[in-house]
């Protein structure tokens, strides 16, 4: 798409928000910034994934031109890549909440949530802090990375920003949590 994400989630030191319908590429290309970005800041990270049991994934798999089951079997590998993250944090906290730990000399870590969304996948949404980039879905099947995208600074509660921020805040109501500890990831 042309969009500097590891400037934007390298620069996030509070928030960062994921909406997206899978996004294996995407989180393989920025896996490790946002990785960073958690495990050494307190940087809170929400991920909202179409939920593999969606109405929505016979026609995106039709429309992506997957065999049947392909968008599920992707979903669910990028689960367990948030999962991952999820431990890794949760093993820092645990190591630096022990005294006299000295594994990390950075003791700042961020948090992790999961949540599978079963609404209409229109636009992939990331709030970095106080920037927004709002990534417009391809109606055409020609694969394309070059997406348009429109980038919105926090400027105010009437900015397009706080609209975004309100869909996101709306969507993870509507969204299902999974549990990264346990199992119910096949919701």
């Amino acid at each position: 798409t042309g969009i500097g994400y590891k400037e934007y989630i390298e620069k996030a030191t509070s928030n960062i928000d994921i909406i997206h319908n899978y996004a294996r590429t995407w989180t393989t290309s920025n896996f490790d910034y946002v990785k960073e970005a958690v495990m050494n800041k307190d940087c809170h990270l929400r991920v909202v994934l179409l939920n593999p049991k969606s109405a929505f994934i016979p026609a995106l798999e039709k429309h992506y031109g997957y065999a049947e089951g392909r968008l599920r079997e992707l979903i669910n590998e990028v689960t367990e890549t948030w999962k991952s993250l999820y431990g890794d944090v949760e093993e820092k906290k645990k190591i630096c909440s022990k005294k006299g730990s000295s594994t990390y000399k950075n003791k700042h870590c961020g948090s992790v949530e999961l949540y599978y969304f079963n609404g209409q996948p229109t636009n992939s949404i990331y709030r970095m802090d106080d920037q927004m980039i709002v990534v417009n879905a391809k109606n055409s099947k020609k694969k394309s990375v070059y997406l348009p995208y429109t980038v919105f600074q926090n400027n105010g509660e009437k900015g397009l920003y706080h609209l975004y921020l309100k869909e996101i805040e709306t969507i993870i109501k509507e969204a299902d949590q999974i549990d990264l500890e346990g199992s119910n990831a096949d919701k």
